[in-house]
């Protein structure tokens, strides 16, 4: 009667098998799938989460940049302003030294005859001749 039964069982397996072997070959590739994709989401959070600082960072110089541009535009106007209300009292002020220069560590504009960088405070050497 056993060994009926397990006669049985092997006809069954034999004849479902072919079905069974591309089930399990669908589910393995579906599984696959998953874990690809599962995979380059985690790469893409991580690489993210790495870079977001600095991209934020950048993002912060920038827009500082930016309203110091603008809040030296607003100074010169209202200084030509003022210069031409007080008949052109203000014009050895020009006269001063002017000229800019970036930094080498940090690449923030300042005076060339800064010592310092106002920024960083990297040393740096003058060009005085």
């Amino acid at each position: 009667m056993k060994v009926v039964v397990a006669l049985l069982l092997g006809l069954i397996v034999l004849i479902l098998a072919p079905w069974l072997i591309w089930f399990f070959a669908a589910g393995a590739a579906v599984y696959g799938l998953i874990l690809g994709i599962v995979a380059v989401v985690s790469v893409l959070l991580m690489v993210g989460s790495v870079l977001w600082p600095h991209i934020r960072a950048w993002n912060s110089k920038r827009r500082v940049a930016a309203q110091i541009h603008e809040g030296n535009r607003i100074f010169r106007e209202k200084y030509a302003a003022q210069n031409s209300e007080l008949g052109g009292a203000l014009d050895w002020v020009d006269d001063l030294d002017d000229s800019r220069r970036p930094c080498g560590k940090c690449q923030m504009e300042m005076k060339s005859s800064a010592a310092r960088c106002p920024s960083c405070g990297h040393k740096v050497k003058t060009t005085d001749t």
